[in-house]
């Protein structure tokens, strides 16, 4: 599996570093370059690409955490393809508390 490297880019999201992974995605601290913020950046394997329940699931978690408005809950900004990759962006604040998407104890030192 070829997942985002420390340093490179998906869209206009630097990776910075590995947060965590599960059964859904890893999970990157990332800078986004157009807004000059951190976000947690989660990312389908490119594995699991091929399998459109993996995907329409992603993207219910995603399109479900988005409609949540709570101070423990992340913020998604955006979830797309870059570089045949499905990713989700969400705030890293919020993901350092309590998340669905990112781990609390991987996010929690980047506060």
């Amino acid at each position: 599996m070829t997942e985002p490297i420390v340093g490179h880019s998906l869209g206009h999201y630097r990776i910075e570093s590995k947060l965590g992974e599960g059964g859904m995605g890893v999970v990157w601290k990332a800078r986004d370059m157009h807004l000059d913020r951190f976000v947690a950046l989660k990312v389908l394997p490119s594995e699991k690409l091929g399998d459109p329940d993996r995907q329409r699931r992603f993207v219910q978690e995603a399109k479900a955490a988005s409609a949540l408005n709570h101070p423990n809950i992340i913020t998604v900004y955006e979830i797309s393809f870059w570089k045949k990759r499905l990713a989700a962006a969400a705030s890293r604040r919020a993901a350092s508390r309590k998340s669905i998407v990112a781990p609390v104890e991987s996010t929690a030192r980047y506060r």
